[in-house]
């Protein structure tokens, strides 16, 4: 049994690829953080560079890997502060796309390169990232 100390963690905002833990926090910053499987010690935070400088703060809901990237590298995030689902680069530490939505995202999930997610707004998006 390992403990994790540090992530507030306030909805799907857990996952795992190898042997790496990705975890959102509902914090106004520093809330996406990746953590090593087998020490419990955290690896990094991800801050994306190109991200809006003018946010409230980041307040994630939800994160998962990418499945359409067979590397690991692509990661979503959604949740009531970016005001968007967005597909980050864990390696660039960069916004590769986004899709703004006017209500928290609660929930992502993707199936190849299938995206779908949803959230306050009643209604499911989903679409292909490629």
């Amino acid at each position: 049994m390992r403990v994790i100390k540090g992530p507030h963690i306030c909805g799907d905002a857990i996952d795992i690829c190898e042997t790496r833990i990705l975890t959102g926090s509902w914090v106004v910053r520093d809330s996406l953080q990746i953590w090593d499987l087998m020490s419990a010690k955290l690896i990094e935070t991800i801050n994306p560079q190109n991200r809006l400088s003018t946010l409230n703060g980041e307040f994630l809901y939800a994160v998962q890997y990418f499945d359409g990237d067979p590397y690991g590298d692509l990661i979503l995030t959604g949740g009531s502060g970016t005001g968007a689902l967005e597909v980050i680069s864990l390696k660039e530490k960069k916004v590769m796309g986004s899709i703004s939505v006017s209500k928290p995202i609660f929930t992502i999930d993707s199936h190849q390169t299938t995206i779908i997610f949803g959230g306050i707004e009643s209604v499911l998006r989903l679409g292909d990232y490629y």
